[in-house]
């Protein structure tokens, strides 16, 4: 199904359209809702087969509703909008000790109906999504982004002034990125930590100068304590480094929209990593660091680094929580952020509400690593000379 929308000239000025559908089914029933945009004179509802066979089409409607949230009528689009796209996209339902769609709605519908204004009416919106406890759950309005959990917690098992006073040569300090060696000579080890997956193209090439730089060193750190997610692709572009062979590292898991309920799933589908150019191969022992601040994207560079030989994941397991998600337009200026995946190991395991696993735990307790850095001094450990970590398999208790 879709929506486009033309100006009076006819040139489009908007297009939404359902998820896909593929293989054989038996009649399934198709949503897309959209706001107009400015401009339009005109929309065209359509269906669209983009591969041979025989589709057929039923029942077709289009439903005109206002947008004014003072409106009755158009808050009771707006909230039956959102349950049905949430309906169709979310994927925790019932999961992580998230409620069931079925108990979640009636119980606000009658009071976002019945809300003294728009601002109350979108706090009603909240209350409903406060429910999911999930992180990337998100409502923006022109004011600004309304989280709708805490964030992440402070990284415990982290303290940066500690990790400075352990390096023995600083490549690059301008945060978020801290590179330099720790030890001399033949002992040195690099060390990088990368605060943030949220970088431009300047900062990403920063990160590969230093890494160029740590070339010759015997064994590598990464700390990723700190970091709190971003675009994964940036993680992709670090971990090829550390492989010359393509390989699974995730699995995602989307919803099916054309599948009644909300457990109807799609295939799991693969996440790959590639290879750097050889030039940039690192071929020694690379320990990653890790903690409860890890989350999102982050994650997914755990698990690559989980399913790199050569590479050892230390520290405490990560949020759990890796959604990719995507904005939902409910109401002119205000979007819902909501999750569409479950993110799942190369083995099918769920990480959402239990976190990438380190190979190596340690276990810090609040305040302990103010006088010294327990997890770093693990990932050393491991680094020591005489530290054979190819093909070597760890418990998750150190």
């Amino acid at each position: 199904d879709l929506l486009e929308f033309r100006d009076g000239d006819g040139q489009r000025v908007g297009l939404v359209v359902t998820g896909r559908v593929f293989g054989d089914r038996d009649w399934v029933e198709l949503f897309v809702h959209a706001l107009v945009p400015k401009g339009a004179a005109t929309v065209r509802a359509g269906v669209f087969c983009s591969m041979s066979g025989t589709c057929w089409f039923d029942d077709v409607r289009v439903d005109v509703s206002e947008t004014d949230p003072l409106d009755g009528t158009a808050r009771a689009a707006a909230f039956d909008a959102l349950r049905s796209q949430m309906e169709r996209q979310y994927p925790f339902f019932g999961r992580a000790g998230r409620p069931e769609a079925a108990d979640l709605f009636p119980g606000y519908r009658e009071k976002a109906l019945a809300a003294a204004d728009p601002q109350a009416f979108l706090t009603v919106i909240r209350d409903l999504l406060v429910e999911l406890k999930d992180v990337h759950v998100v409502i923006e309005t022109p004011a600004g982004r309304v989280p709708t959990v805490t964030g992440n917690p402070k990284p415990l098992n982290f303290d940066l002034d500690v990790v400075k006073s352990r390096l023995t040569e600083t490549l690059d300090d301008r945060l978020p990125l801290l590179a330099g060696v720790i030890g001399e000579g033949d002992d040195a080890v690099g060390y990088v930590m990368l605060g943030t997956f949220v970088l431009d193209e300047a900062q990403v090439e920063r990160i590969d100068e230093a890494l160029d730089a740590l070339a010759g060193t015997r064994g590598l750190v990464l700390d990723m304590r700190p970091n709190g997610g971003g675009n994964e692709v940036i993680g992709q572009r670090i971990a090829g480094r550390f492989t010359d062979e393509r390989i699974v590292y995730a699995r995602n898991l989307w919803r099916d929209p054309s599948i009644p309920g909300t457990q109807g799933f799609l295939d799991p589908v693969d996440r790959y990593l590639d290879p750097s150019p050889p030039a940039r191969r690192y071929g020694k022992p690379v320990c990653v660091l890790q903690g409860p601040y890890c989350v999102s994207s982050t994650e997914g560079f755990l698990l690559m680094a989980r399913a790199l030989e050569g590479v050892t994941t230390v520290g405490l397991p990560s949020r759990g929580a890796s959604a990719n998600p995507a904005p939902f337009e409910m109401l002119p200026g205000v979007r819902i952020w909501l999750s569409r995946w479950r993110s799942l190991t190369p083995e099918g395991d769920d990480i959402e509400g239990v976190g990438v696993i380190p190979q190596v735990r340690v276990d810090a307790a609040p305040g302990a690593h103010r006088t010294g850095d327990p997890t770093l001094d693990k990932a050393l450990e491991l680094l020591g000379p005489c530290y054979l970590i190819k093909n070597l398999k760890f418990s998750s208790e150190s």
